[in-house]
């Protein structure tokens, strides 16, 4: 308030302060977790520099890109304002990678950050194509700054090489080349974590967890197991320490290890542990916040009631496949078009184990005659996502 009346009475010379002062109320409500109420005062900033920017770019450019940048950020934290985000972050960038060029050891670190973000929401808005690029540039930057000072920045520099992976890891196409990167930051930060566990331990398990899946999507199965392994170490240590931050992570990660044990002969019958254990905690989960563990916990049901089924397990299979059947159903209620291929295929699998005995076979009729209704619906609509689906129902069913 102050500095807005000095500034109505002396724009020329309190402009920049009431400017400063708008960023940094911003910053802070932000800081704060009000995030969209930092939106208000952050854009009165940008608006005052911009015009101070274009009378003395020299003196103004800086504070800026330093305003586009966080002001990009705020847009972010919301996923009605997300898609505005990338305009300022864009225009932060071009900035800073013009006074990097010219100052880098002044702007280096602050372009990698804006790089970063960047593609973070490039990222979120599913543009993965373009993500990947700017993630590569943030790379080759922290890289380097990390070979002038590794125990300022390495851990930016694993960081940036995790979300590098992430992106190249969306399409088929770079896929493959996502592994190199994935492998050294899971390096980075298991040196980083074996000097401190507490401030690095979270951050490995999640690289782990995304080489393992990368890996797996590679079809290098045998590879994933034992860096999906390690992840549910880690996760199991952190969830010991506070269940309440961790418990969800070591489910997600306990039911893709089974899943990656799953896929061959000689350790499928080792993935059923693990794959009950995922179970067990995503049904306490999801009592206590369906809304947030119901479909989790449909998928760990699901792999489960596969994993006993290939293991001739069949009549275990059963009733985990018809708690499965029976999410799925709560779900599509719910949100029909989300959910209803879920419901139509745990039907279809569901009808499958049903059918392995005599003593249950005629109840595999009633639930594989719903798969195929549910799969015909899908299939007039969309008959080249779902005609082969449809097709293995009748088939069943016939």
């Amino acid at each position: 308030m102050i500095r807005r009346r000095l500034a109505e009475k002396d724009p020329s010379h309190f402009i920049p302060y009431l400017a400063y002062a708008l960023y940094m109320l911003a910053w802070c409500l932000s800081k704060c977790g009000k995030h969209s109420d930092a939106i208000s005062p952050s854009t009165e900033a940008l608006e005052m520099r911009r015009k101070l920017a274009e009378a003395d770019p020299a003196a103004y450019e800086s504070a800026l890109s330093g305003s586009l940048h966080s002001h990009a950020f705020y847009l972010s934290r919301s996923p009605t304002t997300l898609g505005e985000s990338i305009k300022n972050g864009q225009e932060a960038v071009e900035i800073r990678r013009r006074l990097a060029h010219q100052d880098p050891q002044s702007f280096d670190a602050g372009l990698a950050d804006s790089l970063f973000n960047l593609a973070c929401n490039l990222g979120s808005c599913s543009r993965y194509s373009e993500a990947v690029l700017i993630a590569k540039e943030c790379v080759d930057i922290h890289r380097r700054l990390a070979e002038g000072d590794q125990a300022a920045h390495e851990a930016s520099l694993a960081d940036s090489l995790h979300n590098y992976a992430l992106y190249l890891s969306k399409s088929p196409i770079t896929l493959a080349e996502s592994i190199e990167p994935g492998r050294e930051a899971v390096e980075i930060r298991r040196r980083l974590a074996r000097e401190d566990p507490q401030g690095f331990d979270a951050d490995l398990a999640w690289s782990l967890f995304n080489l393992a899946c990368n890996l797996d999507d590679c079809s290098r199965h045998s590879e994933a197991v034992p860096i999906a392994k390690e992840c549910v170490d880690i996760c199991r240590r952190l969830a010991k320490g506070n269940p309440a931050a961790h418990e969800a992570s070591l489910a997600s990660s306990l039911h893709r290890y089974a899943f990656h044990l799953s896929k061959s002969p000689t350790t499928l019958a080792e993935s059923i542990e693990p794959s009950q254990e995922a179970v067990e905690i995503r049904r306490r989960l999801a009592r206590e916040d369906p809304q947030s563990f119901d479909a989790d916990l449909a998928w760990s049901l699901f792999n489960l009631a596969y994993g006993l089924d290939s293991c001739s397990r069949h009549s275990e299979a059963v009733p985990i496949a018809k708690e499965c059947v029976d999410i799925h159903r709560r779900l599509a209620e719910g949100d029909q078009a989300a959910h209803e291929a879920s419901l139509a295929s745990t039907l279809h699998i569901y009808a499958i184990y049903l059918s392995k005995s005599p003593s249950t076979l005629a109840e595999s009729i009633m639930p594989g005659q719903e798969a195929v209704e549910i799969q015909r619906r899908l299939a007039r609509e969309d008959p080249q996502s779902f005609d082969a689906g449809l097709a293995d129902s009748l088939f069943n069913l016939a």
